[in-house]
C-alpha cells in the first residue's frame, strides 16, 4: 500500500480594540488537505495446483 498525505493550515489574527477583560480580534485563515492512497492486489494462479472454492 502506497499512501501520500499533506496537511497545511495558515491563520492571522490582528486586534481591534484594547478593551481590558474582553480580547477583540479579527481572526481568518485557511487549511488545505491532500490524501492519496493506492492498493495494488495481484492474483496469481499456478497450473496444476487446486483452486479456491
Amino acid at each position: 500500500m502506497n499512501e501520500d498525505l499533506f496537511d497545511g493550515r495558515l491563520g492571522f489574527e490582528f486586534p481591534l480594540m484594547d478593551v481590558k477583560g474582553r480580547p477583540r480580534k479579527l481572526m481568518f485563515g485557511g487549511a488545505y488537505r491532500w490524501n492519496q492512497r493506492e492498493n495494488v492486489q495481484v492474483q496469481y494462479n499456478v497450473r496444476g495446483a487446486a483452486g479456491t472454492t
